[in-house]
């Protein structure tokens, strides 16, 4: 039979792992919804079809001559003067013959609002839900066990009966995370000690092969200079 400090602990246990999932979906969702918010669904349909339809509507942009002095530069003045009031028409126009299209664009981006809007509501409620069982589990081990897999780790040591009851299991589990953490420490500076162990040795290994080096360098350097000597003395002589 189940001591009731094991069921306390399971119930808790039950809740988190309930209540976490959902946490993270209504995280995830929301970043998701509020990007979506940021969206202004016209912005890039305008930058697409206004540019084309002033194009169609006003001509392109009148070319300077390379020369725009004199008669060049009054016609240039007068095409641009021509031009820019095409454009300022085309612009008043573009709004009304893009209407229904740009109408369409914003009802159905506001729908997808609306639906995302309805989905992120059942996520806050389902989260709410669950946060308020987990608060009813009368069970508060901290912000340290908010991790199912160490709640797990408790319930371990009570259904192993190393404890008796949760604050037992909580000290125990303390003291071997304890344990495991001086053994990771000492793991370390083992790790340490052995890579300045073998760095040491390559160091060691490179200066006796450097000096090895040098004195091969120095032989070689005294036969050329013997050897220079011999035929000087071969050439006075």
């Amino acid at each position: 039979m189940k001591s009731d400090e094991i069921k306390q602990l399971e119930k808790y246990y039950n809740c988190l792992t309930d209540y976490l999932p959902k946490l993270n979906s209504l995280c995830a969702y929301r970043t998701e919804f509020e990007d979506f918010s940021k969206v202004d669904p016209l912005t890039e349909f305008d930058s697409i079809q206004m540019e084309q339809y002033l194009i169609e509507k006003a001509g392109v942009e009148p070319k300077k001559s390379l020369f725009n002095i004199g008669k060049k530069k009054l016609e240039y003045e007068s095409a641009m003067q021509q031009w820019t009031s095409k454009v300022e028409e085309a612009k008043k126009s573009y709004y009304v013959d893009k209407k229904d299209e740009r109408d369409s664009i914003k009802n159905n981006y506001e729908t997808e609002l609306n639906k995302k809007k309805s989905v992120l509501d059942n996520l806050v409620s389902e989260e709410n839900e669950a946060r308020e069982k987990l608060k009813k589990s009368d069970l508060d081990l901290g912000e340290g066990f908010v991790v199912p897999e160490k709640v797990e780790q408790l319930l371990k040591i009570l259904k192993s009966k190393r404890a008796d009851s949760i604050k037992e299991a909580l000290n125990i589990y303390f003291l071997e995370q304890r344990f495991i953490d001086m053994e990771e420490t000492l793991k370390g500076q083992q790790e340490e000690i052995q890579s300045t162990k073998l760095l040491a040795k390559e160091s060691f290994e490179l200066a006796e092969s450097a000096s090895r080096k040098a004195d091969e360098a120095y032989i070689l350097a005294d036969d050329a200079y013997s050897e220079a000597r011999s035929v000087r003395s071969a050439i006075e002589g």
